[in-house]
């Protein structure tokens, strides 16, 4: 059956799935194995969304039915059932779970219908509703340092609400129909440094003593000018990622346009130590194309620094492109040229070609890679820069095959 929603585990080591089969299953990430199953809901209801608390310990899943349920994930067996919503739930997270009493924890659900609502679990109801999207809330994201929660939708708006009124503060038009979003660390126009999570805490009482009433000294206004810092990054059916800031409703950076551009389905978040290489020292953003190509993002500058493609359809060429780092060249049912580096299964892919890609030859010495289209044209690649460097023309009908003389370096 088809998955329709998946979550991995705090830890990483366990991963949970749903499908149409109305079932929700954990499995163990080291040994692939499923560790237990259980019924989504009661007759065809499955899950469409799925997240973990922060421990690890509660899976909340937003149903097909409207309702919002939560399951022990070591056990299998539900404890909550919230029902409210009156249409599909579309997103959902855990908020922060608190330290003083972990029972009052709170789960964040948005719906089809531009509903979010707030359901409490030691109490068993909704603490709030928010109203504020005409469409689907497709990303919710929690700021616990300013008691901030951000909602985006396919109604082109992201929202900040103030979670200690209930209000929203700040609204932002993006002009795309979001699918995915990430709150980022700010950056700091002239240079300032950057304010790290100590020096935006709200309270600032983790250790130490202080004054009495220190703590309700801290200003509101202090926590409204730290959200209006914070920064978001959007992806959405027009396929540019963009940098916001809450404040001041201002474009701070756009993923620089590039050829072939598709829509993307979701963004997440990859935490530091997980990034697009070993032991990275900061976080990364992966952005998730409707053609099932996984984009890392530097989330500063939102340059891509991998791309990984998990579906190519029918292969109709491949060929070595280089020898070192080992490089396989492969034509699919598709117009772009996929470089694959099979040392760490990061692809890229080369666009210019204008139909479908029939035949490729390499030249492995030179780095230097042939294409033939059924676009009638030849082009020639060069592997390093990933550019095209010649074309040819002159056919009056689909090219099926190229090749590259070994020595010479002739394309015939």
């Amino acid at each position: 059956e088809d998955i329709t929603a998946l979550a991995l585990s705090p830890n990483g080591q366990e991963l949970v799935t749903a499908g149409r089969d109305m079932m929700v299953k954990t499995w163990d990430v080291l040994t692939h194995k499923k560790v237990r199953s259980w019924k989504a809901g009661q007759g065809n209801s499955f899950v469409q969304k799925l997240c973990y608390d922060e421990t690890g310990t509660l899976v909340a899943g937003g149903c097909s039915d409207a309702m919002v349920r939560v399951w022990d994930a070591g056990r299998g067996f539900a404890t909550h059932s919230f029902g409210g919503h009156s249409a599909l739930v579309t997103s959902l997270v855990f908020g922060p779970t608190p330290r003083a009493d972990p029972n009052k924890l709170c789960l964040y659900s948005g719906a089809e219908d531009g509903e979010v609502r707030i359901w409490a679990l030691d109490t068993k109801s909704c603490k709030a509703v928010l109203n504020g999207h005409d469409s689907a809330v497709t990303a919710l994201e929690l700021h616990s340092e300013t008691k901030t929660l951000v909602t985006a939708g396919r109604d082109r708006v992201v929202i900040a609400w103030d979670l200690t009124t209930k209000k929203s503060v700040h609204t932002l038009p993006v002009y795309d129909h979001v699918e995915g979003m990430a709150i980022v660390q700010a950056s700091a126009p002239g240079g300032d440094k950057e304010a790290t999570p100590e020096e935006t805490s709200v309270g600032k009482h983790k250790r130490g003593k202080r004054g009495a009433g220190a703590q309700d000294e801290q200003p509101a206004p202090r926590s409204g000018m730290l959200r209006g810092n914070l920064e978001v990054v959007t992806a959405g059916a027009n396929g540019v990622l963009k940098r916001w800031k809450l404040g001041s409703g201002a474009c701070v950076v756009s993923e620089s346009e590039r050829p072939g551009t598709v829509g993307y389905v979701a963004l997440l978040s990859l935490p530091v130590g997980l990034g697009s290489g070993a032991g990275a020292a900061q976080s990364s953003l992966i952005a998730v194309t409707i053609e099932n190509t996984l984009l890392f993002f530097d989330p500063a500058s939102l340059a891509i620094q991998k791309q990984m493609v998990g579906y190519n359809d029918e292969i109709l060429d491949v060929g070595f492109a280089c020898t070192e780092p080992p490089i396989l060249a492969v034509c699919t049912n598709s117009d772009h040229l996929r470089l694959f580096d099979t040392t760490s299964q990061s692809c890229r892919l080369l666009y210019g070609h204008t139909n479908v890609i029939l035949g490729v030859d390499c030249h492995a010495k030179l780095g230097l890679v042939a294409t033939a289209s059924k676009d009638r044209i030849v082009r020639i690649w060069h592997v390093e820069s990933g550019t095209c460097v010649a074309v040819g023309e002159g056919h009056v009908d689909a090219v099926g095959a190229v090749a590259v003389h070994g020595y010479a370096g002739v394309v015939g």
